[in-house]
């Protein structure tokens, strides 16, 4: 069964790795997959923190004005769970 492109999530298309349709959040990501983190595509990506505890969904389309809030929030979380270093946290804050 071949994979068709128009099928494939956002993330994959083109060049340039797109994580989400929202700008900020779309950065945000990127910021933290510079700091090591993982991202794995799917109906909804998931962010992997380096240390392989937990992970954060991502929508690549998200509905609510409030994502990146509750994104930034969720990351703390696991963050403090995992007790990660300071330069993971300085990308949230």
């Amino acid at each position: 069964m071949k994979s068709d492109p128009q099928r494939q999530p956002n993330c994959r298309r083109g060049s340039v790795m797109r994580y989400c349709s929202n700008k900020d959040v779309n950065q945000l990501v990127r910021e933290l997959v510079q700091a090591g983190w993982t991202f794995r595509c799917g109906r909804h990506g998931k962010l992997v923190p380096p240390s392989g505890l937990g992970f954060i969904t991502i929508s690549q389309t998200p509905s609510d004005h409030r994502c990146l809030l509750k994104i930034r929030r969720d990351i703390r979380r696991l963050q403090r769970g995992a007790g990660q270093s300071e330069q993971a946290k300085i990308v949230v804050a």
